[in-house]
């Protein structure tokens, strides 16, 4: 398991990394990890949120 928590770890940008920065590294964290990476991705507002963040982003620095 503790290989699996290293790879979701490197595997992981932005705020995905952020869920899990404070966990410690151990066997048992990795089912909170994963728990914590999956209900964040499914969460349809939270993303929605997020795509319009980015397009937001992406056309205001396209302007300047």
């Amino acid at each position: 398991m503790l290989k699996k928590i290293h790879y979701l770890i490197a595997s992981l940008q932005n705020a995905g990394k952020d869920l899990i920065r404070n966990l410690h590294i151990t066997n048992e964290n990795f089912l909170v990890s994963w728990q914590l990476v999956t209900q964040r991705c499914n969460n349809k507002r939270v993303n929605s949120n997020d795509a319009c963040k980015k397009f937001v982003s992406d056309a205001t620095s396209k302007e300047g």
